[in-house]
């Protein structure tokens, strides 16, 4: 019974997450969970902040608007649950695009010049982070092997809770170091969030493994790191098959119409 044991489990260490089948995983999940608990937690600290001192806005209507990212996540966090299920994205795709989305809105922040303009991009990069934020919960569950999971998905975690407390402090000083310009001050702070949401981006992007329709690993050794490809390059396979795909029916039809043509052109010298 114990060779019987010693065959179906793996000898469990914590040295075992970096091993080779884990350690692209164990990295994977925990820059995840680094980059969006730093973005989630500290838009909540720093917004209200902003929302007073750039744009003078009360207390109680600060906070108010803050209310109106709720429904936005919400919507996201169902918008996720269907898109981490489409075949061709699945949870690295769905991972990716939330990052992206991040991405671009913190990039604009700092553009915007109207309050509405703030607070609608704004509303936005808080809610849709909280995508990735929740399917890297459910992704981590699916990557790692039954006999490390739950120390696995705890110790990724735990640096994302680390990222999260110091984003209020880390944020607070970027606001700070713009001194007396508030623009400047609000150029740091999302530069710091853009960045973040740019290093999840290529996590994603270059993360080799998809657990769609796949059946889950019991054993460390049951990870065939040669099954997938990184995201990155399989877009890129995707996107050129379809643009050769497209290109040669295009070409086709330009040959069915040349030889419909003819005949015509053919028959109408023949009546001249």
């Amino acid at each position: 019974s114990d060779v019987c044991s010693s065959d179906l489990l793996d000898v469990f260490g914590v040295s075992e997450l970096f091993s080779p089948q884990l350690r692209s995983s164990t990295a994977f999940c925990t820059v995840v969970w680094v980059v969006a608990g730093f973005i989630y937690y500290g838009h909540i600290f720093i917004y209200p902040v902003l929302l007073e001192d750039v744009w003078h806005m009360s207390a109680s209507e600060a906070y108010g608007t803050i209310l109106i990212s709720v429904v936005v996540e919400c919507a996201v966090v169902i918008a996720t649950m269907f898109v981490m299920d489409v075949p061709g994205i699945g949870r690295r795709g769905a991972t990716a695009l939330g990052f992206l989305c991040t991405w671009i809105g913190a990039t604009l922040v700092p553009w915007t010049v109207t309050r509405a303009q703030f607070i609608g991009v704004n509303c936005c990069v808080k809610s849709i982070v909280e995508g990735p934020f929740t399917l890297i919960y459910i992704y981590a569950g699916e990557l790692m092997p039954s006999t490390h999971r739950g120390t696995a998905v705890a110790f990724c975690n735990s640096f994302g809770r680390i990222a999260a407390m110091s984003a209020p402090p880390v944020l607070m000083a970027a606001y700070k170091a713009g001194g007396e310009s508030t623009t400047q001050s609000m150029f740091f702070v999302y530069m710091l969030l853009s960045g973040a949401a740019f290093l999840g981006l290529v996590a994603a992007a270059l993360f080799n493994r998809e657990t769609l329709g796949k059946s889950l690993a019991v054993r460390t050794k049951d990870i065939d790191l040669a099954e997938d490809e990184p995201l990155i390059q399989s877009v890129s396979a995707q996107t050129i098959n379809f643009a050769v795909e497209q290109s040669n029916n295009l070409n086709k039809l330009a040959r069915e119409g040349s030889k419909s043509f003819l005949p015509q052109q053919q028959e109408q010298q023949q009546q001249q």
